[in-house]
């Protein structure tokens, strides 16, 4: 007899919120009281290794609870799916999450049901990482890249970026990763930091800069509020095309954690330089992660642990989720003993 297949048994979610808008953290001009949260999703199997997938968006505090039914509304689709084949082609579930002919109503390409995907598929990148015995970047830098290309979906970008294109590029950018990937390990990737707030411009501003610069001169990455790690891919290689460096924003909850991930595999197996890139640190609320990122001489240190660098500490997940963790149920009593006197 063949042996039983380890499966997806359960898509847990929290509503995890952060009180960072008591002290200010992470305010700028558009948003002035974030308390920064994300909507987490861990996938549990039967596989005898134990590992889980983690993965999350980012919110900044009322409305993040849509995000947690958005992420539930997907488990039909992801508890029972057999572990090897999801970890060999996490393309498949991308593919099934966004295809969905009822969910599609939603705009699961856009809005809260892309990021909720987002989360998801993450998630089985995080699980995928963990069973390959390799940090994420890692496990994309020495992939094949013919694999790499069919977990992107390039329906609507094939005007721009062909599957032969992203070959092409993911090809040239294996000449030399060897190199670079002892470099980055010894180094690190540039960081940098932002507090000034945004600038305010008006539509018609944005949209003439956006023209004497052929759309834009820099991409600003962010690792949850697009479809996961496949859609991500395919902007890493649409910036490669075009020559556009990549600066990704990394401001909120596990940001930091997500991002340095997609830099790393991108200038070790993509772009091959760190010329005008860096990745946004900000210094709060990694103490909560269990692979916090680490930052030496202005830079951040390549994660060696085989995961995505997004699973929380149970203890953070007990004492923030919301409305019942130990922080929220002690926070809201208190403001209804207030009320009450």
């Amino acid at each position: 007899m063949s042996p039983i297949p380890a499966r997806v048994t359960a898509l847990d979610t929290y509503d995890i919120r952060f009180p960072t808008s008591r002290e200010l953290d992470g305010s700028d001009a558009m948003n002035p009281d974030p308390d920064y949260s994300a909507a987490y999703a861990v996938l549990r199997t039967d596989a005898a290794d134990g590992h889980q997938g983690h993965g999350f968006t980012f919110t900044i505090g009322r409305g993040n609870d849509v995000h947690v039914a958005a992420i539930e509304a997907l488990r039909e689709h992801v508890v029972g799916r057999e572990v090897d084949r999801l970890c060999a082609d996490p393309g498949t579930l991308s593919r099934d999450l966004v295809g969905d002919s009822q969910l599609r109503w939603l705009g699961p390409e856009k809005g809260v049901m892309h990021m909720a995907i987002g989360a998801v598929v993450n998630a089985a990148w995080d699980l995928a990482a963990k069973r390959a015995g390799k940090p994420l970047w890692r496990l994309l830098a020495e992939a094949e890249p013919e694999w790499l290309v069919r977990q992107i979906d390039v329906r609507y970008l094939t005007d721009a970026l062909t599957p032969d294109d992203a070959l092409r590029l993911l090809w040239r950018g294996k000449e030399g990763s060897a190199e670079r990937t002892a470099r980055l390990l010894e180094r690190g990737y540039p960081a940098y930091t932002t507090s000034a707030g945004w600038l305010g411009y008006d539509d018609a501003e944005l949209t003439r800069l956006a023209a004497q610069a052929g759309a834009l001169d820099v991409l600003q990455l962010d690792a949850a509020r697009v479809g996961g790690v496949n859609e991500n891919l395919a902007i890493l290689l649409l910036a490669a095309r075009f020559g556009v460096p990549v600066c990704p924003h990394a401001g909120g909850v596990g940001l930091c954690e997500l991002v340095q991930h997609l830099s790393m595999f991108d200038y070790v197996a993509l772009s091959g330089t760190t010329e005008d890139r860096v990745i946004e640190y900000v210094d709060h609320l990694h103490d909560h992660f269990l692979e916090p990122v680490v930052i030496r001489d202005g830079h951040y240190t390549a994660p060696t642990a085989p995961c995505f660098s997004a699973a929380m500490l149970p203890g953070a997940v007990a004492r923030y989720t919301y409305p019942d963790g130990a922080f929220w149920a002690a926070d809201l009593a208190t403001g209804r003993q207030e009320q009450a006197a």
